[in-house]
C-alpha cells in the first residue's frame, strides 16, 4: 500500500485484466495490477498513476484524454526524455483498444509543451495538428 495524496493505492493480483491500474471514484483506492505492473517503467508507473488520480478526481472513469493530460503535466520535463517516453507509455496503452484519438491527442500535448519550451521543431508539427 502507497498513500498518493489522499489516495490509497494496493497492489494486488489481478487475472484476467490487462490493463495496469483502476481507481476506486467511490473511495479513492488505486488498484494496482502486480501481474502487469513490472512490464512498465518506473516513469511509466508514475504516469500510470496521475492517470488514475484524475479519474478520481474527476469523477469520471471514461474521458481517458483528460486522464493522460493531467498526468502529462505532472511528468512533462522531469526526466530526459520524458516527452518521448510519456507518448510512447500512451500507444503501449492504446494500442490494444487502437485509440487513435488518445494517441494523437498525447503527441500533440508533448508537440505543445516542446514549442512552449523553445522548439521550432515542435512549432512546425504543430500546425499540421490543427
Amino acid at each position: 500500500v502507497w498513500e498518493m495524496s489522499a489516495l490509497k493505492v494496493v497492489y494486488r493480483d489481478m487475472p484476467g485484466q490487462s490493463s495496469p491500474a483502476s481507481v476506486d471514484v467511490r473511495t479513492g483506492t488505486i488498484y494496482v495490477n502486480t501481474l502487469v505492473w513490472p512490464l512498465y517503467t518506473p516513469f511509466e508507473q508514475r504516469a500510470i498513476l496521475f492517470h488514475e488520480k484524475y479519474h478520481y478526481l474527476s469523477g469520471d472513469t471514461t474521458n481517458e484524454i483528460a486522464c493522460d493530460e493531467y498526468a502529462f503535466r505532472h511528468m512533462a520535463g522531469t526526466e530526459k526524455n520524458s516527452l518521448t517516453k510519456f507518448t510512447n507509455l500512451i500507444e503501449k496503452l492504446s494500442k490494444k483498444s487502437n485509440d487513435v484519438r488518445r494517441m494523437a491527442a498525447s503527441q500533440k500535448c508533448a508537440l505543445r509543451y516542446a514549442a512552449q519550451h523553445g522548439s521550432r521543431d515542435a512549432q512546425e508539427l504543430l500546425k499540421y495538428f490543427n
